[in-house]
């Protein structure tokens, strides 16, 4: 389904950070992603959004070659990321951010996609969803961006840290919708986490990233 072929990235021409990184994720793999810190984990995810000023290397999702291709195109074509930072629109509500999200599909996307994601994640059924979310705390913030990741519906989702600084409620809520999703609509997953015990859960492939490739466990 997704195949990443010699990829070679940083933010340096002449220093990549990754190089000669290959990948073929099939239909069904949820992969966990580990690897020291300054590895090149996330550089890897934002190689794949299209977000590096310098890359390498062929990105392919199905029959469609993606390298070539901006951030929200990659995003139209299927691929959807939860960048670590938890990156929301903060002087837009919660029910903003996600009409947003679900612009390509329009009401009916919404109506399906905001019933599903309201039964999981607690914010969506708070008071504070109709707040603007750049008041929001760092375990609601979490639960938005994820959100609006899965609102779209995209095939392979990529996620960078989503339970990074998380605990407690907000930590199981975030686990069981990406477990959900991947259950109920996801074709394949890229997980970036430090929390083994609870990826691991979720995943049914690891990888981990080192000397700036990918190495199979």
């Amino acid at each position: 389904m997704l195949i990443v072929e010699k990829l070679i990235g940083g933010y340096l021409k002449g220093q990549p950070v990754l190089e000669g990184l290959s990948l073929e994720l099939k239909t069904g793999e949820r992969l966990l992603i580990t690897g020291e810190n300054g590895a090149g984990k996330t550089t890897f995810v934002r190689a794949l959004a299209g977000e590096l000023p310098w890359l390498e290397g062929d990105l392919t999702l199905g029959k469609t070659a993606l390298h070539a291709m901006t951030t929200w195109k990659r995003c139209r074509a299927g691929l959807g990321f939860f960048m670590q930072g938890a990156e929301v629109f903060s002087r837009l509500t919660g029910e903003e951010n996600i009409r947003i999200a679900t612009d390509k599909g329009g009401k009916a996307l919404l109506a399906e996609m905001l019933p599903w994601l309201v039964g999981r994640l607690p914010l969506l059924s708070q008071q504070a969803f109709r707040g603007k979310a750049g008041n929001y705390s760092g375990g609601e913030r979490a639960q938005l961006a994820l959100a609006i990741t899965l609102a779209s519906r995209p095939g392979l989702i990529v996620l960078d840290e989503p339970f990074a600084g998380l605990s407690g409620a907000n930590l199981q809520a975030v686990a069981q919708t990406i477990s959900d999703y991947n259950n109920d609509f996801g074709n394949a997953m890229i997980l970036i986490e430090q929390n083994i015990p609870i990826a691991s859960g979720i995943c049914n492939r690891k990888a981990v990233l080192k000397k700036k490739q990918l190495f199979a466990e």
